[in-house]
């Protein structure tokens, strides 16, 4: 054809920088949409930001579905796009569900809450798109958004009124009205529902409310103002907070007397609780009741007594990063069934557990006393309830209020009948049948209470030993060691790790979190930590030695940050206050392992110059150098800190260990990883054969231990092979305890201001080469 090439449309790229070509852009890893055309498409949409109420609603979105619909048949995708406004969103999630892509549908239509919507009929087509995708309470949401921008449309009735029947019972009914209500005040129908649904269950209290909000409206209420779009509906109402005694709850729920706490919630949904310097009144109790409030009380009295205690059944956290929402009713059900369990201990001693819903993913239990009793008392009786009711079931953990003999004058609980922050649900006492109480205001009247003589009783049958060490029960069990100077100040210093193993010994129980973060920080104290994990450990219900130590066997080499602590524990943390601070070691982070070398370090000493008599007597004294004699290492924090394992919480698996087999509800780690062993340091030799690399990194190796078949063995390679593996094990060995006596002598030169230390055969020197590393030289007289 002898045409020639174009100099303004030729260009020459390497495939890496890629090319743009027909609106495509075409590199090593394929092609797809430029970012021209992207922009292109985007600046098409935008003609839709603006909708009237005049305008051919139908029509405007069929051009964009043309534009979109033109632009896929292009490109054959539709990942690039991000809608701009709520039309072009609307085109763009019918577009992909009729393609047949209905992850991508489904993740563009939840964008939908980004824009502001001003017209009723783009709300009714989003509610329409959310029910085909069987988001019914989004549905509803939108449906009430267009009642809202137009009382009277017909059809959004309509479709209220259809989900408002496809609900499983009543309560799930008045839900979905007061949803409504909250986008549109003067829906009149949702009244009338209201009417029947609370005749139904009996609370005619509100049933009367409800009719009388449809005689105002009726007799043409002032104009007023819709109330703003919130993210949540707020709280509903299902009982009457007037008719509780203000002077019964103050007095059924006492604790203590000099200050109480307010639940807050900022923007970003987290949530805590502020201490309150006061006496509780009655009109704290009304505004708590009211929903204007959310109450907590600290129920340890100042004179260490308790009124009542508190079995707290929630939902691990991890359990619920691998469900979905609709799953909260489940774990619901679930805790309610264990916190029975509980109950029926609780009746088979005498004793009656009240049920409240928590107002979120958990139950509970409440257990009153006739009188003050001590709260060690209490404590034990909590402990004892919870060992005979079995544990947790799979996914639910278990606590007891107040929590422990160090923190429970800082334990706090929620207050019943309120409103939970966190997602504006009504906390309210239940049946056994997971039920609310019909009359929340006559329980309350009504509670039946432990009798403080018989809760002796019941302690002197039981003989809870509060302090059961390792397995031992009674008067027989062996005193504890004194910890040492370093493992003393870790357990001192770190006050979530204190924490911890003050509640494995107040309540018996310690999740999979809980447990790992006690295994990645006592075990770094050498045998003695191993020893006293075990011991804490052995407080817990589940304990299995043989399980434990395989834990500690696979342990990872490196400790857990204090960063990581806080991010597992973030409520501890705010609370007990996680301020430490340390001098790092080089490539170190923080970490409580440090308290142990600070520890250790301090609890070092210096002692005059031996003379020869003294280095001959130990000469002679001294035990032969061996596998048998030897120690775990000093700890070398240039190895161990040069990286966290980011998934120290997830090195064990649930079948591996009954010791760490529940999760925390403070977990907050969606993908864990599962990183690779540290590679070994050792420098392997050159001429090296790769499948020995192993064999020469392991100090203990035998023959016996690669032992080939007496086929293939012969007499000289295999002496010499053996004698070769015997001596680079041997030379591991020893590099091993040069590595520790190194770091030992580092320690006590450290503390010497000039480097040098005289001794019986001259002045040691510590210099260090251009390298970096250190060398040490002795100079004779």
């Amino acid at each position: 054809m002898k045409l020639t090439a174009n100099a303004d449309k030729t260009t020459l790229a390497h495939v890496s920088e890629g090319i743009v070509y027909l609106g495509f852009h075409m590199d090593a890893k394929g092609k797809g949409p430029a970012k021209k055309s992207v922009e292109q498409l985007q600046a098409k949409l935008e003609i839709f930001e603006k909708v009237r109420k005049t305008d051919d609603l139908d029509e405007k979105l069929k051009e964009a579905v043309v534009v979109i619909r033109g632009w896929y048949n292009y490109y054959q995708t539709l990942s690039p796009i991000r809608p701009s406004n709520l039309l072009s969103l609307i085109a763009m999630v019918s577009v992909a569900r009729d393609l047949g892509e209905v992850q991508l549908a489904r993740q563009v239509l939840k964008l939908s809450t980004e824009f502001r919507c001003t017209h009723p009929e783009l709300a009714f087509q989003l509610g329409e798109l959310f029910i085909g995708f069987g988001m019914a309470t989004h549905a509803l949401r939108e449906y009430a958004q267009v009642l809202q921008m137009e009382p009277g449309n017909e059809k959004a009735k309509e479709k209220i009124r259809l989900l408002q029947e496809g609900a499983e019972d009543v309560h799930q009914t008045i839900e979905k009205i007061q949803l409504v209500l909250h986008h549109n005040p003067h829906y009149r129908e949702g009244y009338e529902k209201l009417v029947e649904c609370y005749t139904e269950i009996g609370l005619h209290g509100f049933a009367e409310k409800a009719h009388q909000k449809l005689l105002e409206l009726d007799a043409g209420p002032e104009e007023v103002a819709p109330a703003p779009f919130e993210a949540e509906p707020p709280p509903s109402e299902p009982f009457d907070y007037h008719g509780v005694d203000l002077y019964a709850f103050l007095n059924l729920f006492r604790g203590r007397t000099d200050a109480f706490a307010r639940q807050w919630v900022d923007e970003r949904g987290r949530w805590g609780f502020i201490r309150v310097e006061r006496e509780m009144k009655e009109r704290d109790i009304y505004k708590h009741l009211k929903g204007e409030e959310t109450l907590a009380v600290y129920p340890v009295t100042a004179a260490d007594t308790v009124h009542f205690i508190v079995f707290d059944v929630d939902t691990a956290k991890r359990a619920l990063l691998e469900s979905e929402e609709k799953d909260l009713d489940a774990f619901r059900k679930l805790a309610h069934e264990d916190l029975l369990r509980i109950k029926t201990v609780c009746s088979q001693m005498g004793l009656t557990l009240y049920v409240e819903d928590s107002g979120y993913k958990g139950r509970h239990g409440w257990l009153f006393f006739t009188g003050e009793i001590p709260a060690a008392d209490g404590i034990r009786l909590g402990r004892e309830i919870m060992k005979k009711a079995g544990g947790p079931a799979p996914g639910l953990i278990w606590e007891l209020f107040p929590m422990g003999k160090s923190e429970r004058h800082k334990s706090q609980i929620k207050l019943p009948l309120g409103i939970n922050r966190k997602n504006n649900r009504r906390c309210l006492f239940l049946n056994d049948n997971n039920h609310p109480v019909k009359d929340q205001a006559l329980l309350v009247k009504t509670i039946r209470k432990g009798d403080k003589a018989g809760v002796s009783q019941i302690l002197a049958a039981c003989r809870v030993d509060d302090e059961r060490p390792d397995g031992f029960a009674g008067p027989a069990a062996p005193a504890k060691p004194p910890l040492s100077p370093g493992l003393d100040r870790m357990v001192k210093g770190c006050k979530i790790l204190g924490h911890m193993i003050s509640k494995a010994k107040d309540t018996n129980y310690l999740n999979h979190y809980e447990r790992t973060l006690l295994l990645y920080t006592l075990t770094f104290a050498g045998d003695e930590g191993c020893d006293f994990l075990h011991r804490v450990i052995g407080y817990c219900i589940n304990y299995d030695r043989a399980l434990t130590q395989r834990q500690i066997e696979k342990r990872k080499e490196s400790p857990i940050s204090c960063a990581r602590i806080k991010e597992n524990f973030p409520e501890l943390a705010e609370t007990l206050g996680c301020d430490c601070r340390f001098d790092l070691p080089p490539k170190g982070y923080p970490s409580p392992v440090l308290y142990y070398l600070a520890g250790e370090i301090d609890g070092a000493r210096f002692f005059p110059e031996k003379g020869d008599k003294d280095m001959v007597a130990e000469a002679e004294t001294a035990e032969p150098s061996g596998e048998e004699t030897s120690k775990i290492r000093v700890l070398d924090f240039d190895r161990i800190f040069s990286s966290e394992p980011m998934n120290v919480v997830d090195e064990t698996t649930e079948s591996d260990y009954v010791v760490m087999e529940v999760d925390n509800e403070q977990d907050d780690s969606d993908d864990l990883q599962d990183f690779p062993e540290k590679e070994s340091q050792e420098a392997i030799e050159p001429g090296q054969p790769e499948i020995l690399r192993d064999l020469v990194e392991t100090a203990d190796w035998t023959p016996a231990k690669c032992e080939p078949a007496p086929e293939i063995r012969t007499g000289l390679e295999w002496e010499l092979f053996c004698e070769y593996l015997t001596l680079k094990a041997r030379q591991q060995k020893i590099r091993q305890e040069i590595g520790d006596v190194e770091a030992r002598l580092d320690r006590i030169f450290g503390q010497c201001e000039d480097g040098r230390v005289e001794t019986v055969c001259g002045v040691i020197r510590r210099t260090a080469g251009d390298d970096g590393k250190t060398t040490w030289v002795i100079v004779s007289d």
